[in-house]
């Protein structure tokens, strides 16, 4: 949780504003599982593009093709 978040945390519990504090963690929360969401998709999206590599490749060259 960024530091900012927990300050707005703090002095809204502070001031007896509990809900204020509540939504605040709740859309941290929310943010949070939206990033593990995002990143673990895009490594996945990378890993079934790296499947469409070639293993092998040929070369063609002026003496010839080679792999």
């Amino acid at each position: 949780m960024e530091l900012s978040m927990t300050i707005a945390i703090v002095a809204a519990a502070a001031i007896t504003q509990f809900f204020t504090a509540l939504v605040i963690t709740l859309f941290v929360l929310v943010a949070e599982v939206l990033e593990d969401m995002t990143v673990s998709r895009g490594r996945r999206a990378i890993r079934d593009l790296l499947e469409f590599l070639p293993r092998a490749i040929m070369v063609r060259r002026a003496g010839g093709v080679c792999e």
